[in-house]
């Protein structure tokens, strides 16, 4: 028999190494910070122009650029006529995050100071989420403004895409403060806003039911269960999830939306460094685990796999996740996201295979216990390979 308390750091590095490639081969960023960053030991981002294709786009045609700040350039035509500028706003709001991360625009404003257009660049926000607050105009919003109007303007954020819309506000008021001169305030970072402190609550009440011996703790579980689904899931829509973990890496941490899913991430390592909980964050905490839990309690009679059966599945859920990684190493997929039934707490954003995924999971909750979090569930698996190191 191979040696376990050998081979679980051994396979927990390798996990860890192939994590931390899958963050880089995506865009050469590990925990927000570039490989020349790394090497330069600067923090300053250094920005450029847009692109001749994004000019054109633009509807600008044969114009060339005049720096006027860093991050600002004036656009002038053939007849060496100022026509415009165009902001970076990676340069003023680089750590303002969505739900992936920063999302960089060019900023375009025409002589007269009316904001003309806005180009969203390559970002690492969730595809659904940026598209739900584009088809709901917050970027619409802002076209036809006069920037040095806009100390009394309110832009409205989208509900179900409220990161990726505040992200995109904030960045444009920040840069525009630093466009006019002003002092325009985008919306501060709540680190005490109602949703996290309800979340907070929630995750005590988590540690003191896994402490909790007295008899009638199924009442309490059946509690937690439910707060676990309305608040962490439905309201606050945290969990851990491989791609939240990804975006974790490759990010790093930032402002209050990190807040939660930091605490979330340090029970799951801290808590089953004590005994009886080394499944702390599936057990207590998992908001889909939780659904999974009060879906099963409706049909008590479960489907038993034969033991040969389970030979097999025991390793399904290790077999997805490895998967997974080698494919994010590749480069074949980042959004991982885009299939984990966890963001279907996000129905609003969430895609149909999502959604998909996530009621055929509750389905299967009614005839195997939590199904996706025994045999599929890459996220568990990720935590289980990780305290296996205690």
């Amino acid at each position: 028999m191979p040696n376990t308390k050998l081979l679980a750091p051994i396979a927990n590095t390798i996990l860890m190494i192939l994590l931390l490639a899958a963050a880089v081969s995506h865009d050469g960023q590990l925990f927000g910070t570039s490989a020349d960053e790394f090497e330069t030991k600067e923090t300053a981002l250094i920005t450029t122009p847009p692109s001749s294709e994004v000019m054109a786009e633009a509807n600008y045609q044969k114009t060339h650029f005049s720096k006027r700040d860093e991050g600002v350039w004036d656009i002038i035509n053939q007849e060496n006529k100022t026509i415009g500028s165009v902001l970076a706003t990676e340069q003023y709001a680089p750590d303002i995050y969505g739900y992936g991360g920063p999302i960089p625009m060019y900023l375009f404003i025409d002589p007269a100071g009316i904001i003309t257009q806005v180009k969203i660049l390559k970002n690492d926000e969730s595809p659904s989420f940026l598209r739900k607050a584009l088809a709901k105009g917050v970027v619409k919003q802002w076209i036809g403004k006069q920037v040095s109007h806009l100390s009394t303007f309110q832009p409205d954020a989208v509900t179900g895409a409220t990161l990726s819309s505040n992200a995109i506000n904030q960045s444009l008021t920040t840069s525009i403060s630093h466009y006019v001169g002003s002092n325009l305030q985008g919306e501060k970072p709540n680190y005490f806003s109602l949703k996290n402190i309800a979340a907070l609550l929630v995750l005590a009440l988590g540690v003191y039911a896994s402490f909790y011996k007295k008899e009638n703790k199924k009442t309490l579980r059946m509690v937690l269960l439910v707060v676990n689904v309305v608040v962490l899931g439905f309201w606050c829509g945290t969990f851990i999830s491989l791609g939240a973990l990804l975006n974790l890496v490759h990010n790093g941490v930032h402002g209050a939306s990190s807040l939660i899913f930091i605490l979330l991430v340090a029970l799951a390592l801290i808590m089953p460094l004590f005994k009886k909980h080394k499944k702390y964050y599936c057990t207590w905490v998992c908001p889909y685990g939780s659904a999974q839990e009060i879906v099963g309690k409706l049909h008590k009679k479960k489907y038993q796999p034969s033991q040969k059966v389970m030979a097999y599945l025991k390793y399904s859920r290790r077999v997805i996740t490895l998967g997974l990684y080698v494919a994010m190493w590749l480069g074949v997929s980042t959004d991982i996201m885009g299939f984990e039934p966890f963001a279907a707490f996000l129905f609003q954003n969430a895609s149909w295979l999502v959604l998909t995924v996530a009621i055929l999971g509750l389905i299967s909750a009614l005839f195997v216990p939590k199904g996706w979090c025994r045999f599929a569930c890459p996220a568990g698996q990720t935590l289980d390979w990780s305290n296996q190191l205690d």
